[in-house]
């Protein structure tokens, strides 16, 4: 499995109210839309504000978590299923085109596994104004 990079995931009961805090109280910047949120660039660290979505989303019953992006999600699945990890669920395309999976941590710990969606692919609709 080879990593790319990695981004914290934080779970916010009210995403604007949060979204506030960590953009106008803290200073953070906006890099990138998510679908349900927005990442932030902490100096060399991204931190993905998303929606609390706990009741909608299996292994995300915690408020913060990790995404990890890879090459190949598929390839990641099957050489984590290899070495015993625990899964959450199984690898899915998102409406973005990503595949991605969810894994557990030995804490329980949901880590994303995230192989982006191809460049190719034209610009989404659910990309969304400033907040």
């Amino acid at each position: 499995m080879h990593i790319q990079s990695a981004r914290f995931v934080v779970y916010a009961s009210d995403v604007s109210a949060s979204y506030h805090f960590y953009t106008d109280v803290l200073g953070l910047q906006v890099v990138d839309r998510v679908i349900g949120g927005t990442v932030l660039a902490a100096g060399a660290i991204e931190i993905e504000l998303l929606q609390e979505r706990r009741d909608a989303e299996i292994g995300l019953d915690r408020r913060t978590g990790l995404l990890i992006f890879v090459d190949d999600a598929d390839a990641a699945y099957t050489e984590l299923l290899a070495q015993d990890a625990v899964m959450l669920t199984e690898v899915a395309t998102g409406v973005d085109g990503a595949r991605s999976f969810y894994v557990a941590d030995p804490d329980g710990l949901p880590i994303g596994i995230v192989a982006e969606a191809p460049a190719e692919l034209p610009p989404a609709e659910w990309l969304y104004e400033d907040q």
